[in-house]
C-alpha cells in the first residue's frame, strides 16, 4: 500500500464520529453494537447488573428470537428441497 494510501486511510472518519480514531477498528460499528469504545463521548456506561424480572424478560425475548430463526432455518430448508 502507497504512503499516500495509508494518509487516506488512517484520516477516515470512524462511524462514531472521530476522525482518526483510536478505537482500532477504523469505521468501527462500536455504538451501533453497544460496545464501550475509547472515543465514546458520553463516558462509555454500560450497565452489568439486571433485577431477576429484567433476566427472565431478556431470555425470554432471546428464546423467542431463536424459535422465530429456527422457522425461517426450516422454511430455507423446505424451499431447497422443493428445488431439488
Amino acid at each position: 500500500m502507497s504512503k499516500k494510501n495509508k494518509n487516506k486511510e488512517k484520516e477516515e472518519i470512524c462511524s462514531c464520529g472521530e476522525k482518526n480514531c483510536e478505537c482500532g477498528e477504523g469505521n468501527c460499528n462500536c455504538h451501533e453494537n453497544l460496545h464501550s469504545c475509547c472515543c465514546d463521548e458520553e463516558g462509555g456506561f454500560e450497565r452489568q447488573f439486571y433485577t431477576k424480572a429484567e433476566k427472565i424478560q431478556m431470555l425470554e425475548e432471546y428464546l423467542a428470537d431463536l424459535k422465530a430463526e429456527q422457522a425461517g432455518v426450516e422454511e430455507a430448508l423446505e424451499e431447497l428441497r422443493k428445488a431439488n
